[in-house]
């Protein structure tokens, strides 16, 4: 497997996990197959955006704020766009998922995890 294709499967889990968590605020037992649906369209459209910005600069794959700054801004907009939020104001689970899944890709980098993406 690639580099290319094992960093947009990053972008795609942390993405899809972050928004799961917070679509049912941290309780696992009540997911359903359609807060699963949404957030496969929210982890799709930010590795979409990945793949696109790819195709123009490695930059994402060589520094790991610059990519931890690109999940959470296409995290927050795919959220914002993809579905209404389950608490606060209109744009705040879109906020705590987008920093949710920045926090997750700052963690997989300075982790031994990153050693993965590496090769």
């Amino acid at each position: 497997m690639n580099k290319k294709t094992k960093f947009s499967i990053r972008v795609f889990s942390q993405t899809f996990l972050s928004c799961m968590f917070f679509m049912v605020q941290g309780k696992f037992l009540l997911i359903t197959l359609g807060h699963v649906a949404v957030a496969a369209q929210v982890g799709a459209i930010c590795t979409a955006a990945f793949v696109l910005i790819n195709r123009f600069s490695l930059k994402l794959l060589e520094n790991k704020w610059y990519l931890a700054g690109f999940v959470f801004t296409a995290t927050f907009i795919a959220d914002y766009i993809s579905h209404p939020t389950h608490f606060g104001e209109h744009y705040t689970e879109a906020l705590y998922t987008a920093a949710g899944a920045a926090l997750i890709s700052l963690f997989i980098s300075f982790t031994i995890f990153e050693k993965y993406f590496q090769k």
